[in-house]
């Protein structure tokens, strides 16, 4: 991808619309990797959820300048239509922005109070699916203001302190996972009538069943893990709370009989 202009500010509105929440680092994956699955994993998301990804939470402007301009930079010159471009060549095009965007949530998460990882469990793939379904639509909009919308977007369900992944695992399979998260999705699967008891962010035979369930609901593959197509599907259908979550570690009845685990 070549960027399209160079010093050319943009104005940063008051309150941009920005999505549901939705990582990136939970587990090792290349960039191939990552490419490869966001042209997989596009094929099975929905139009309706790329657009749940991208419509509707507001949020206040960050740092700018007087006149609320600032400057992005590399790849945040470019715009919607340059990825869409790029993306229609082959996979090994875009691997250069999911570095961009490593850089942009990396800066994020440093200079935002409250904030560990903004982005808890998406990884690569599912960041750059939601971009190409987002530019399909918005040809002209700068990478640079499309991450801005996904920063706003993933902020109810980050990360606020530091904690431990676990394994949730299923046969041969495992997932890593935070235990936030984990809980987050419970708690979804509790709204969807899948799963009873309360959200506890442990892995066991009851989330797992309800994982399936949803699964099965969803039309995807039965795995009964928290992988990426199904947290991706489930904070879709289920809307992310408003407010921020609670500090890591900090919800009741882990591993008790009236948990949800």
């Amino acid at each position: 991808m070549k960027n399209s202009s160079t010093d050319r500010p943009l104005l940063r509105p008051p309150a941009i619309a920005a999505a549901a929440g939705f990582r990136l680092r939970c587990g090792a994956l290349t960039y191939v990797d990552a490419m490869r699955s966001m042209f997989q994993l596009r094929k099975t998301l929905t139009s309706l959820a790329l657009a749940i990804a991208l419509g509707g939470v507001a949020t206040s402007a960050m740092a700018a300048d007087s006149q609320g301009r600032y400057l992005p930079k590399g790849f945040g010159l470019d715009r919607c239509k340059d990825f869409s471009a790029a993306a229609k060549q082959g996979e090994e095009k875009v691997l250069p922005i999911a570095s961009w965007l490593n850089g942009y949530i990396t800066a994020f998460n440093t200079f935002n109070n409250d904030v560990y990882d903004v982005a808890p469990w998406q990884r690569e793939g599912v960041l750059l699916s939601i971009i190409a379904g987002y530019c399909d639509t918005h040809a002209e909009e700068p990478l640079a203001t499309v991450a801005q919308k996904l920063m706003a977007s993933f902020m109810p369900t980050r990360l606020s302190n530091l904690s431990q992944p676990i394994e949730a695992k299923s046969g041969d399979q495992t997932v890593r996972v935070f235990p936030e998260v984990l809980k987050q999705a419970q708690d979804a699967l509790i709204k969807e009538g899948m799963l009873t008891g309360t959200s506890d962010g442990s892995f066991g035979p009851k989330t797992k069943t309800a994982f399936e369930s949803f699964q099965a609901k969803a039309g995807i593959k039965k795995s009964g893990l928290p992988d990426q197509e199904t947290l991706f599907r489930l904070f879709a259908d289920v809307s992310a709370p408003t407010g921020a979550p609670p500090a890591a570690g900090t919800s009741g009845n882990a591993g008790g009989k009236s948990g949800a685990n």
